[in-house]
C-alpha cells in the first residue's frame, strides 16, 4: 500500500501572514518541518511512501514551491476544504492512505507518523495518536474512508477542526504516552509569540533540530522554559478556534 505523508499548508493566514515562509533557524518554517519528516522516514521519492505538501490553490501559495526541500512536490487543491485537498493530492500520488501533518506543527512527532502509518497498513480506516501536546499528535486515514466521509461535501468550507468529517467511533486510538499532556503547551505556529517559541526551540536544539525525538523536544521545552513564550495565547487560540468552527458549521 502506498501511503502519502501530506503537509497541509496555505499562505492566507490573517493572524500570522505567510507563516510557512517565515524564517526559523535560517530556513522557511515549512522547510524545517519537511526536513524533520524526511530525516525520519527517508527520501521523498520512496515508492511506498511519498512526502508532499498539500497546498491551497491560491496565487500566493505558489511561493511554497521555492521553500521546500528538493524532491518534495507541492500539490494544489481546494483552498478552504482541507480533506478534499488531501484527497486530491493522494489521488495525484496514487496513494491509498494519508498521514496528515498540519503545516503549523513544526515539531510534529515523526514517531507518531510511523505509528499511524502502521495502523493504516494493518487496515484501520482512520487512526490518530494521543498523549502528546497539541501540535505533535498525528492522524491518518485511508483514501476510501475519506471518499466516503466527503460524499456530498466537496464544495463546503471544511478547514477549522476539519476532522469533524470523520466518525470518531471508527477511529483507532494510538497512544504515544500514558501521561496526560500539559493542556497549556501548544506547539503550533499561529501568532508572533509562537514564532518566537519555535525559533528559540530550534536554536536550543541546534544541529539536532531535524532528528530530535519527542522526548528531546519536550525535554528542551521544559529545560529552557520555552512554554512561557506563547502560553499567554492559549485561551485566545481556543476561543478563535471554536468561533471559526462554529461559523463553518453555520455556513453549511
Amino acid at each position: 500500500m502506498r501511503c502519502a505523508i501530506l503537509v497541509a499548508a496555505r499562505l492566507g493566514s490573517t493572524r500570522l501572514a505567510r507563516k510557512p515562509l517565515l524564517d526559523v533557524a535560517g530556513e522557511p518554517a515549512v522547510a524545517l518541518l519537511l526536513r524533520r519528516i524526511l530525516h525520519g522516514v527517508g527520501p521523498a521519492e520512496d515508492e511506498k511512501l511519498r512526502v508532499a505538501v498539500a497546498a491551497a490553490d491560491e496565487p500566493e501559495s505558489r511561493a511554497l514551491a521555492h521553500a521546500v526541500p528538493d524532491g518534495v512536490p507541492v500539490l494544489y487543491g481546494p483552498a478552504r476544504n482541507i480533506p478534499a485537498r488531501e484527497l486530491a493530492a493522494a489521488r495525484t500520488l496514487d496513494a491509498q492512505a494519508v498521514v496528515n501533518v498540519d503545516g503549523d506543527d513544526l515539531f510534529c512527532s515523526v514517531a507518531a507518523m510511523d505509528r499511524v502509518r502502521a495502523a493504516l497498513e494493518h487496515g484501520a480506516p482512520y487512526a490518530r495518536t494521543t498523549g502528546l501536546p497539541l501540535g505533535m499528535n498525528v492522524l491518518g486515514f485511508s483514501c476510501r474512508y475519506l471518499e466516503e466521509r466527503l460524499a456530498g461535501r466537496a464544495g463546503e468550507v471544511i478547514e477549522t477542526g476539519w476532522t469533524r468529517v470523520f466518525d470518531e467511533a471508527a477511529c483507532m486510538q494510538v497512544p504515544m504516552s500514558q501521561a496526560e499532556p500539559d493542556p497549556q503547551l501548544r506547539l503550533t505556529l499561529d501568532y508572533a509569540e509562537d514564532l518566537r517559541f519555535f525559533r528559540a526551540l530550534a536554536s536550543a536544539l541546534g544541529a539536532r533540530r531535524y532528528e530530535a525525538t519527542d522526548d528531546e523536544v519536550l525535554g528542551c521545552v521544559a529545560r529552557e522554559g520555552l512554554a512561557n513564550l506563547n502560553a499567554g495565547r492559549a485561551r485566545q487560540y481556543w476561543r478563535e478556534f471554536r468561533a471559526a468552527q462554529a461559523a463553518e458549521e453555520k455556513s453549511r
